[in-house]
């Protein structure tokens, strides 16, 4: 009996863990209950924990011989050191409830989302129960979106009310014009996080609606669910209105299909061409109605590539990629101010707001509404590659990209071992540990929840499978 509640203890913090934690940094200014959830669920992790103190030492042992996870532990070391230095030397100059949040938001992302998914061991939890609750999770924050965007054509507000409880920034700052209406978001605090999510997530949808995987036990349902998951992602990435984002899932799908089928599409070469040529083309002219024209893909895209070297001019006619490229650009001169420690962590916002005050850089309406209206949060885009090079220097991107190496290699040594069912799976996240690496040089926060549950489902697999 005890094991049951620990287990059903352990699901529901699991569960807890897919809120947006990247949003804790303004709970002091707001009054967003769910924030709160972060908390809840790290509270009960811990007191699991504690409950099975006999086992934990074993449990920690085992998971230390891990190669991944060595590597994990001298990235955080070289965060904690560096962190250290720079408080000795002064480097933090912010009110200190701001570090504080931060470096709890890390704390709760980095260190117990990671630990998660190794911890079914912990109560001898199958790794089938896990993938099957993983998948679930995945499949019902997209129709989540589909729901918010029928809720917005109809104006169901309780439906809105409903979901905006989950993302809670959305129920709690201000409505500015920098913010598109009419674009889905899901839990996440920003469209361009549900993309990101999509995007990340996609070969894993992928691969499982094409497998023999039985997701659910009603027939009818699971026959559902994978034949419209396809289709109800595809809808969902549209819905949030991210070109960018919406051409690589695009080049995602195109690239997985070819791989999946490419015996069978090799027969096929002029249908194959005049497929995707049909494809886009039905894309662009759904993209182009969706809205009138000046917002919509198709004339984003050309706009972006029409002023692409005149910053001045994309600030104003397409701020969201301008923002990105400026925030980059002033991530990189503080990471030239310490390049090899870098400004320190969580401290490349307060850091970049002296750039800010004697630049000829053109400020857009997304970075006014951050410097105006939230204190030492300047550079509203972050990046694995460039926020991590800029607060930890050379040595802690150096760290962060070796740990993500390891995880590689140590699923692609395993992976052909693994039975049918967790092939699949993993296989998959194999794909999606490579669009990690690809979007962190665009706009993947580090803290961002679902790669440390990618992370953490690569060191689950390691565990187990270093027992046999």
């Amino acid at each position: 009996m005890k094991s049951k509640i620990l287990t059903k203890i352990y699901f529901l913090a699991f569960a807890l863990s897919f809120l947006p934690f990247f949003v804790l940094f303004i709970i002091p200014k707001s009054n967003a209950n769910f924030a709160y959830f972060a908390f809840v669920a790290s509270f009960l992790y811990i007191i699991i924990l504690v409950l099975r103190t006999k086992d934990f030492l074993s449990f920690v042992k085992t998971i230390l011989k891990q190669t991944c996870f060595k590597y994990y532990l001298y990235f955080v070391l070289v965060i904690l050191l560096t962190t250290i230095f720079h408080m000795i030397l002064g480097f933090y100059t912010a009110p200190s409830y701001f570090y504080i949040t931060r470096l709890i938001n890390h704390f709760i992302s980095i260190v117990l989302v990671y630990l998660f998914p190794v911890t079914s061991c912990f109560f001898n939890i199958r790794l089938n129960k896990i993938i099957k609750f993983i998948l679930i999770a995945f499949f019902v924050i997209i129709y989540t979106g589909i729901v918010q965007y029928i809720a917005f054509i109809f104006n169901i507000d309780f439906i809105m009310n409903f979901i905006d409880l989950f993302s809670n920034w959305r129920s709690v700052r201000e409505v500015d014009s920098c913010f598109e209406n009419l674009r889905v978001y899901s839990i996440f605090d920003e469209p361009c996080c549900f993309a990101q999510f999509i995007c990340i997530i996609f070969p894993i949808i992928f691969d499982t609606a094409l497998s023999k995987y039985r997701l659910l036990k009603n027939s009818f349902l699971n026959s559902f669910v994978k034949k419209t998951i396809i289709l109800s992602t595809f809808m969902a990435i549209v819905f949030t209105k991210s070109p960018i984002f919406l051409i690589i899932f695009c080049l995602e799908f195109v690239i997985l299909l070819l791989f999946r089928f490419y015996k069978q599409l090799l027969k096929y070469k002029i249908f194959i061409g005049c497929g995707i040529l049909l494809f886009l083309l039905l894309l662009c002219l759904f993209c182009i109605n969706i809205d009138n024209l000046q917002e919509t893909y198709l004339s984003r895209i050309f706009i972006t590539l029409q002023y692409l070297t005149n910053l001045k001019a994309l600030a104003v006619v397409e701020s969201s990629l301008a923002t990105r490229l400026i925030s980059y650009g002033t991530q990189i001169i503080a990471f030239k101010q310490n390049i090899l420690f870098g400004v320190g962590l969580t401290n490349v916002e307060p850091y970049t707001n002296s750039f800010f005050l004697n630049t000829s850089l053109p400020m857009t309406l997304e970075l006014l509404y951050k410097y105006y209206k939230i204190d030492y949060a300047t550079s509203l885009a972050v990046s694995s590659v460039w926020t991590t090079l800029a607060e930890t220097g050379l040595i802690g991107f150096v760290a962060y990209f070796t740990f993500i190496y390891k995880n590689f290699v140590s699923l692609h040594k395993i992976i052909n071992r693994l039975n049918s069912i967790n092939y699949v799976f993993y296989n998959a996240l194999l794909k999606s540990l490579i669009v990690i690496i690809i979007l962190s040089f665009y706009n993947l926060n580090l803290i961002f929840f679902i790669i440390w549950i990618i992370y953490g489902l690569i060191l689950l697999i390691s565990v187990i499978y270093s027992k046999k």
